[in-house]
């Protein structure tokens, strides 16, 4: 049996932690019924006497006391529960060492001392002396381990493995549930895009008002005819015309995309979009992912409208043959006779007429076949129950060399130099709602611990075969560098997950000295005052993540319905045939 150990903090220790009582002299302590004195005053006989209570009790009612004992209780468990290790005291030596050094520069530089210069590199550091930076470097060090280890033991190696174990009880601290936790909540998304760019203005909802150059038009054109080849894979085509640093990486994200990801609304909800009300595979998809069932019109109408019909009123279906007529009038600016078209308005070029009333969609869109006779048989285009408009050939849908959809969407964020307009192809590589391993085997189920394996950060050994290994990591073939680069991307995932994970620490610091033999016992006001500030600051992250959650899918949607309300303001594509630039054209098919 271990032996018991105590470690008790009182509210004046603690207080004299966070250095409240500002005074190092020795004293003799002064009790009252129990309670330490911190402040005794006295005059012509009469004295008044303030205990750790009567100073402090109302400090760690706010926040920022709280936090402040927060910080101190932790520091003291860390220095407790951490043993230093010698690679520590080493390291501590290092450091102190370097600032010394620091100080002798900086004298010989700034035509100081020594001491000078020494002073005011341990005022930047917090500490008094040398023996109070090495202390203070120490706990650095402890603190910078147990985390390390943290993530390592009880994530990285303990649930990232073929081998899951279930917690007993995840709405406690465990040993599995941060990981899980991202999965359940973040529903992480491993997605590929190819980003052409536009010139385009992401400001007007006028269908109308938005040009695009002659190379935009044939580099969109030529994106589109690239992704139906069957010679050719969205990989290849990614590397071929993506505008974005996915380029290298084959149009991988090279970031996990969840609930909290910073992505522009229309790609990140487009995706779920498609998940909750188009993928066969995905059951109540809308529920799992969040989506909000309705959303008001405007901020002054109290009236709302279905959220799904909303989406599903922008679903755009774009003809192949679209692509073609792209490349046929993607300089044409003069009419067939030879004169600028309505007097050289651009927005009646031919290429702005098809990019307006195809591609300026903030909604989800498509690639048909139509009855282009150069994809009649192409086998890229494939039948969807919940996507294609009906089941002859002309609705299906073009898919990646592995038969998936092909997503596109407008989108953008910012303008000029500073942000980004354009056109986004994109791909679903992996969903948190399929298992695409087990799809169409008998009993076939999905669970946390499924996905939890796709993002497993194991590492492949070099030349290592991975054809039947498909995980984040190795989703393609690539470099060991690459593979270490997405295990990477998926620890950073999962620790910037939970903002308080400082919490977590806490807890488990405290398992960890409990295991220890120790007793850990805290006054019960700065108990309270800590327990109230994880409790209630954990409670406010989670409100905050749901509204912002929420005011984005708003914004989304209502983005939608002015664009809705905007579509008769599209230039008919008849116009095309009507200003004769070409006797032969006919609309895209």
């Amino acid at each position: 049996m271990n032996k018991k150990h105590y470690v008790a903090l009182s509210c004046a220790a603690l207080m004299s932690l966070v250095s409240l009582a500002g005074c190092s002299q020795n004293t003799t302590a002064l009790e009252i019924d129990g309670e330490q004195v911190i402040v005794s005053i006295e005059n012509d006989g009469s004295k008044e006497t303030y205990t750790a209570n009567d100073l402090f009790g109302k400090y760690l009612s706010t926040t920022s006391g709280a936090s402040a004992a927060f910080d101190a209780v932790y520091n003291v468990l860390i220095r407790k529960g951490v043993p230093i290790t010698q690679e520590i005291s080493n390291e501590v030596a290092t450091q102190v060492a370097e600032i010394q050094q620091d100080a002798n520069d900086n004298a010989s530089t700034n035509g100081t001392t020594y001491n000078e210069e020494l002073s005011k590199l341990l005022e930047s550091n917090n500490a008094d002396d040398l023996s109070d930076l090495s202390k203070i470097k120490e706990l650095n060090l402890q603190k910078s381990k147990f985390e390390d280890d943290y993530y390592e033991n009880q994530i990285f190696e303990g649930t990232m493995t073929d081998s899951i174990t279930a917690s007993e009880n995840e709405n406690q601290f465990s040993q599995y549930y941060l990981s899980k936790e991202f999965i359940k909540n973040e529903n992480p998304y491993h997605i590929r895009h190819i980003l052409v760019k536009v010139s385009s203005s992401g400001d007007s909802f006028l269908p109308a008002a938005q040009t695009i150059s002659a190379d935009e038009a044939k580099k969109l054109a030529n994106t589109i005819k690239d992704l139906a080849s069957p010679s050719i894979t969205y990989g290849q085509v990614a590397q071929s015309y993506s505008d974005d640093g996915s380029v290298s990486s084959f149009g991988s994200l090279n970031e996990i995309m969840g609930r909290t990801t910073g992505y522009v609304d229309e790609f990140k909800f487009g995706v779920f979009q498609f998940d909750a009300y188009h993928n066969g595979n995905v059951t109540d998809g809308a529920a799992t992912l969040g989506i909000p069932e309705k959303v008001r019109v405007s901020d002054n109408d109290t009236n709302s409208v279905n959220a799904k019909d909303v989406m599903d009123s922008c679903v755009k279906y774009i003809p192949y043959s679209v692509a073609d007529q792209l490349l046929q009038y993607a300089e044409t600016t003069k009419d067939i006779d030879g004169a600028n078209v309505k007097d050289g308005k651009e927005t009646y070029y031919p290429r702005n007429i098809l990019f307006n009333y195809y591609f300026n969609n903030h909604g989800l869109s498509f690639i048909v076949r139509g009855e282009a006779e150069s994809v009649v048989n192409n086998e890229n285009f494939k039948h969807f129950d919940n996507l294609s408009q009906s089941n002859e050939k002309k609705d299906d849908i073009l898919c990646d060399e592995n038969g998936r959809p092909i997503l596109v969407t407008r989108a953008g964020t910012g303008s000029g130099d500073s942000g980004y307009q354009g056109i986004h192809f994109i791909l679903i590589e992996n969903s948190p709602l399929v298992n695409e391993e087990n799809l169409g085997k008998e009993g076939y189920t999905y669970s946390v611990e499924q996905e939890l394996k796709y993002y497993s950060i194991n590492v492949p050994r070099t030349n290592a075969d991975i054809s039947k290994d498909k995980r984040y990591v190795t989703f393609i073939d690539s470099q060991r560098g690459d593979y270490s680069d997405r295990a990477g991307e998926i620890e950073s995932a999962i620790k910037s997950y939970d903002s308080n994970i400082r919490f977590r620490f806490y807890e488990k610091i405290q398992d960890d000295l409990k295991n220890q033999g120790y007793t850990v016992k805290l006054d019960d006001r700065i108990a309270n005052s800590i327990n109230t500030y994880i409790s209630s600051t954990r409670a406010q992250s989670a409100l905050s993540r749901k509204d912002n959650y929420e005011d984005s899918w708003e914004a989304y949607l209502r983005k939608l319905i002015t664009q809705k309300e905007f579509e008769g303001t599209k230039i008919a594509l008849n116009n095309i045939k009507e200003l004769k630039f070409d006797a032969n054209y006919q609309d895209a098919k």
